[in-house]
């Protein structure tokens, strides 16, 4: 009876034992099972969605963006070219007024140069009748020498008579010593009269050295006379204008600029890896066409022109190159000297080079290609140009496609999804800044920026025209400002 009891006691272990190791591997089979169903829907889930773009090998013209000031080549300062007061002054003769070529815009008051003008009329009068005296004195010295002349030879041929009769023993030695005395006479008063005829010949040089003297003070008056009408040489625009009627001026006294409009420059400054890009093969500066760009408010004027010169010095703190294009622009023209401009210079065109988004791209050009199953790869790009926030990239694999927007949870090695292509917002941007993370700049904010930028001087030429490049869109990063101008105002409380 015992022995039943304990078979029956260890087969009831037994079973519940096996009862035991079944259900535990029962348990172990469906968490693995369900652990990978888990990790599939969840490697299916968590793919993440990306933009991706093809690159397409393009050939294009690249553009370099810069910052300048408008000038004018042509400008006279309008000056007082002798001292008086100001008897008339045209209507128009006002700050900003237009005046046409030839056009009289002040008069000063000429009685004085007029009374000159009298005088020296009267001198060379006064000149020309002593040369004719002095023609006539001429006349009579050489009719006196002349006749003296014709005395000698008359005297010579009574001496010649005296000595033959004395010879011959009919005339005294008193006859021959009155004969050689009336000789002596005469040849005397030729000499004489040679010299009043020398005398008289230099008189006409005098009188002819004298009169011409009076017509240069003549001239001289007569140009005085015609400046005192102050006439516009070309047709311009009025600046600085300081003249009232009846007011005083004094010799070389500035009472106004004449500005051309027609004949303007824009002088800009490019560093010098934009610089280089803008030479031949023998280092020579090529006259590109270029476009300025005056912002008014929302509205934008252009006007082309074509890169012509390069500043003669760099300037001392500086770095780059100033460089000055003319522009082509007429004479109503909105454009004036001084104006803050965006300048934009057409460059040598690109090959093999691919577009794409500056959010592709990290700074030194790495970006991220999709393989066929979707896992990301890194490679490297040369970074050709910077246009604004796309990218000009060279030596990549064309045909692949690129995540369009690096985001920080990218990287080799992960498995994305491609969304759907889409076309790229205007401006060929495909993920631009929250408005609230960026600042639209009036121009003369805009230049504040800017001059600070150039002139900073341990910026690296690159990072200062990627700074440049930012500056230069209609909507710049708000921290970026906030951080120049707080630059600006260290400087200026350093400064004092």
């Amino acid at each position: 009876m015992n022995f039943v009891i304990r078979a029956a006691t260890g087969l009831l272990l037994t079973a519940v034992t096996l009862a035991l190791i079944a259900g535990g591997m029962w348990r172990v089979m469906d968490s693995r099972s369900d652990s990978d169903s888990r990790r599939s829907r969840d490697k299916t889930v968590r793919a993440p969605l990306v933009n991706v773009l093809t690159l397409d090998p393009i050939e294009t013209q690249p553009t370099l963006t810069a910052y300048g000031e408008v000038k004018s080549w042509r400008r006279l300062e309008l000056r007082a070219t002798q001292a008086g007061r100001l008897v008339d002054v045209a209507d128009n003769f006002r700050d900003g007024a237009e005046v046409r070529e030839g056009s009289v815009l002040f008069v000063i008051d000429p009685a004085d140069p007029q009374a000159k003008q009298e005088d020296a009329q009267t001198s060379l009068a006064e000149a020309e009748a002593e040369m004719a005296e002095a023609r006539e004195a001429v006349l009579a010295a050489e009719q006196e020498l002349s006749a003296a002349q014709r005395q000698l030879v008359l005297r010579r041929q009574s001496l010649e008579r005296q000595r033959s009769l004395k010879k011959k023993g009919f005339a005294t030695d008193a006859d021959l010593e009155s004969a050689e005395l009336a000789y002596a006479s005469a040849d005397q008063s030729v000499l004489n009269r040679s010299q009043m005829v020398i005398s008289a010949r230099k008189r006409i040089e005098r009188a002819d050295l004298k009169a011409e003297r009076a017509r240069i003070s003549l001239s001289q008056a007569a140009r005085d006379v015609g400046d005192t009408n102050v006439t516009a040489p070309f047709r311009g625009l009025l600046t600085g204008v300081n003249a009232v009627l009846g007011r005083l001026v004094g010799v070389n006294e500035k009472l106004g600029e004449l500005v051309d409009p027609a004949s303007l420059e824009v002088a800009f400054r490019v560093s010098n890896r934009q610089f280089s890009r803008l030479l031949d093969d023998r280092g020579q500066l090529i006259k590109r066409p270029m476009r300025a760009t005056l912002e008014l408010g929302d509205r934008r004027i252009a006007a082309p022109g074509v890169v012509d010169r390069v500043d003669a010095v760099v300037g001392e703190g500086q770095s780059g190159r100033r460089l000055v294009a003319r522009l082509d622009v007429e004479a109503d023209t909105v454009f004036r000297p001084g104006d803050f401009v965006t300048v934009t210079v057409r460059e040598a065109s690109l090959a093999n080079v691919a577009d794409i988004p500056a959010t592709a791209a990290t700074e030194d050009g790495k970006l991220l290609v999709l393989d066929k199953n979707g896992v990301l790869a890194e490679v490297s790009a040369v970074i050709e140009r910077r246009q604004d926030n796309r990218l000009l990239v060279s030596g990549v694999p064309f045909g692949v496609q690129v995540v369009a927007e690096r985001l920080p949870q990218l990287g080799a090695g992960v498995t994305v999804r491609a969304a759907e292509p889409r076309a790229p917002s205007e401006g060929g941007s495909v993920a631009a800044a929250p408005p609230s993370d960026t600042v639209e700049l009036d121009p003369e904010r805009r230049k504040i920026l800017v001059t600070a930028v150039s002139q900073a001087k341990r910026i690296p030429d690159e990072m200062r025209e990627r700074l440049l490049t930012l500056l230069a869109k209609p909507r710049v990063p708000r921290r970026l400002v906030e951080r120049i101008e707080t630059r600006i105002k260290e400087r200026q409380a350093a400064g004092s």
